[in-house]
């Protein structure tokens, strides 16, 4: 009986690797057999379901909700009358913004419920890198803007970070799971977390999904690292670069303690080591060796940019 491997698959579909698997994972879609190497393998029954689950998500419907239905009734479902054959033209794949506006919307109601329903349509309907770049991080800066002009509450922003960490949750294990096989293939990695002390972690957490995404190898260690405890990280992984989240602070205390976790980071890198730093503003360049390579990235785009060079420099090998 022929199959098709995952990448095959979720091309069919249109939605990335990381997105068919979370259907599988998270809500038990189909349970492909393994190949030797220990690879996903489709059948051709599987790939039709699965094909029916997308038409059904572009119609509008919830994966979390149709993802257990039985053939039969996917079939079912799919043969009645959609809005659009009943003469209503609108748009079940809506753009980026969209999605975004009808998650802001969700999140004013404080309707936790149509939030994730609305993020899950919009991982599932467009693509990993579209997903990160034109929703997740232009919402979560345009609800901190909101957070700072009191227009809307911190409970709110705290229960948007907690449904975007259970989305996360799934790409992130996958990206451990895989990066280490990766990591060992190439010469060398790139390494995420933040300062310590900073527990803010959605920038470096969206940033390893694009090195997943990319097919780059990085390891996110998580928020809030010790300058000793990210040097051996870089010695054992191999590091060739830092990433480090930076949240911007007028804190006179915070500052000092972010000069000294520059210069002790500086002190105990080994000499070639790159620091990126991404985040709004530029926090202690001055406090890095002349001879150190510093980068500040303003964006995601600006990220995204910078590993793609990485990528395709001399510094990336693999086998």
């Amino acid at each position: 009986m022929s199959t098709l491997k995952l990448k095959s698959v979720a091309e069919m579909l249109g939605v990335s690797p990381h997105t068919l698997r979370a259907w599988e994972k998270r809500y038990g879609a189909v349970k492909p057999d393994r190949s030797e190497s220990g690879r996903r393998v489709y059948s051709h029954e599987e790939v039709q379901r699965l094909l029916l689950l997308g038409e059904l998500i572009k119609q509008g419907h919830s994966i979390s909700q149709i993802a257990h239905l039985s053939d039969k009734k996917l079939s079912s479902l799919s043969a009645k009358k959609s809005l659009i054959e009943e003469g209503l033209e609108e748009d079940f794949s809506p753009p980026p913004q969209e999605h975004l506006q009808a998650m802001l919307e969700a999140l004013h109601q404080f309707n936790l419920e149509a939030l994730d329903k609305q993020l899950d349509w919009a991982a599932l309907s467009l693509g990993c890198r579209e997903f990160i770049l034109e929703v997740v991080a232009p919402l979560m800066k345009e609800v901190g803007g909101l957070v700072l002009k009191k227009k809307m509450s911190i409970s709110q922003e705290h229960a948007l970070s907690s449904i975007l960490r259970s989305h996360f949750s799934e790409t992130l294990k996958v990206l451990q799971n895989h990066q280490t096989s990766i990591a060992t293939k190439c010469s060398s990695s790139l390494l995420l977390t933040t300062p310590e002390g900073d527990q803010h972690e959605f920038g470096i957490l969206l940033g390893a999904a694009l090195c997943a995404n990319m097919g780059v190898p990085a390891f996110y260690l998580g928020p809030s690292m010790p300058a000793k405890d990210i040097a051996e990280s870089v010695r054992r992984l191999k590091s060739s670069v830092v990433v480090l989240g930076n949240l911007p602070t007028v804190d006179p205390q915070r500052q000092q303690q972010l000069k000294e976790f520059f210069q002790e980071l500086d002190k105990q890198l080994p000499p070639k080591v790159e620091i990126w730093i991404g985040g709004e503003t530029l926090p202690v360049s001055e406090n890095v060796s002349p001879n150190r390579k510093f980068l500040f990235l303003s964006s995601l785009r600006d990220f995204e940019s910078m590993i793609f060079r990485w990528k395709n420099s001399p510094v990336f090998k693999t086998p």
